[in-house]
């Protein structure tokens, strides 16, 4: 729910501001470029936590949940967030239509999120598929996430969140790059 809820946020509200034309009013304006990025992405990141939690909410009328690692587990999502995040802002910027912000989460996302361990251990894979399934960042968001609830995990905790904001440093820095550019934004 956090991922895809922070993402559809960025990505919709971005590329409504592109397709009307007030993505250009903003980018002349004499708001420096990052806080435009970390106010798209903060969108992003409260309405991701916010699904989260009533998520969370609605599960405890059906189980008791223990969560192993509290402050963990909520850095795992803040994190999780802020990569989404950017990763839709970034769809939102290459996007030529309304069809092209709904083709990265059909055919990206979903099968990164199914392949990310969600559902298996990656240690039950053969090696060529461990190591491939290393380059998903999905793969370590599950597993920190995992970690923090119940305690278990496939990968090393600290190897997790060194990847999670690797991920999330590359996507900022090249989400700020496309917007201090104007790439795909200007006429």
């Amino acid at each position: 729910a956090v991922i895809t809820n922070a993402y559809s946020n960025v990505v919709s509200s971005f590329y409504g501001v592109k397709f009307q034309r007030s993505i250009e009013e903003l980018l002349v304006s004499p708001m420096p470029t990052y806080l435009i990025l970390i106010g798209f992405v903060t969108g992003g990141v409260v309405r991701g936590i916010i699904v989260g939690i009533l998520v969370l909410f609605t599960s405890l009328f059906f189980t008791d949940i223990e969560i192993q690692n509290i402050p963990l587990t909520l850095l795992v999502i803040f994190l999780t967030a802020v990569l989404f995040s950017l990763g839709g802002l970034l769809n939102a910027i290459f996007a030529d239509s309304f069809d092209d912000i709904n083709i990265v989460p059909t055919f990206i996302l979903t099968p990164l999120i199914y392949l990310g361990g969600v559902f298996y251990s990656i240690t039950l894979l053969s090696d060529t598929w461990q190591l491939i399934s290393k380059l998903n960042p999905v793969l370590y968001m599950v597993n920190a996430f995992r970690y923090g609830m119940v305690g278990i995990t496939d990968i090393n905790i600290v190897g997790s969140f060194a990847m999670v904001g690797l991920f999330s440093t590359i996507l900022f820095f090249l989400a700020l790059w496309l917007l201090e550019k104007g790439s795909r934004l200007r006429s």
